[in-house]
């Protein structure tokens, strides 16, 4: 049965006037989803929204169907996001050469300067680094933004890692395999590679902040 030829409005414009009244229900209800799940930055919907989509529109198969070109597109779209992070943090590790050699005094510096190359610390890939200094008896190193730390410990993104609790040597050679990947170009298997050092080195600080908590070190 076809229904009558009035353009209904729907989500995404007018529906076509002589759809069944059973695909223009399915399209009603797609348009209904596509509000409620607008996407990720990508436009890329969540698996269930997809799922759903699909069901309506082809039954079981259509939400198999669905599921499967989800967690795909989901897939690809984690892979461009760590592209473009790696892309971003090589634009600024280029500008920060630049300015260097442009400015040579900014590797030294006191009081809240930030040491660099020859340094306390010493980089092991685009967001790891390895201090190189002297112990906490000893007086440590002050690192701006920083607790006092000491040689030997690594740091991603502000986590330090310790060396005398054991985590800091099994993190220095996760940050080195990602600074090698770092160094190439970057392909579909590199960024799964990535992904899974990123995942062993969460593991690590879980691992570490568990052990502090079990001999009541403070955070």
């Amino acid at each position: 049965m076809k229904v009558k030829s009035i353009r209904y409005k729907a989500m995404g414009g007018p529906l076509d006037p002589y759809l069944s009244a059973t695909q223009m229900a399915g399209q009603l209800v797609s348009g209904i989803a596509d509000l409620a799940d607008p996407g990720n930055e990508y436009g890329t919907q969540s698996v269930k929204t997809q799922a759903f989509k699909g069901a309506v529109q082809a039954g079981v198969p259509g939400l198999v169907i669905g599921a499967l070109q989800g967690r795909k597109a989901l897939r690809e779209d984690e892979n461009r996001r760590i592209w473009e992070r790696m892309d971003t943090e090589r634009q600024a590790n280029d500008y920060t050469r630049s300015a260097l050699s442009a400015n040579p005094s900014l590797l030294r510096g006191s009081g809240t300067a930030f040491y660099a190359m020859g340094g306390p610390i010493r980089p092991l890939n685009s967001k790891s680094t390895e201090v190189v200094g002297p112990s906490h008896e000893q007086g440590g190193v002050e690192l701006p933004g920083q607790s006092n730390v000491e040689g030997k410990e690594t740091i991603s993104n502000g986590f330090v890692f310790s060396d005398r609790l054991g985590f800091a040597e099994a993190h220095k050679k996760l940050a080195k395999m990602v600074g090698k990947i770092e160094a190439k170009p970057l392909t579909a298997e590199r960024i799964n590679s990535l992904r899974r050092l990123q995942e062993q080195e969460q593991l690590l600080m879980q691992g570490q902040e568990l052990l502090k908590k079990a001999l009541n070190i403070p955070a």
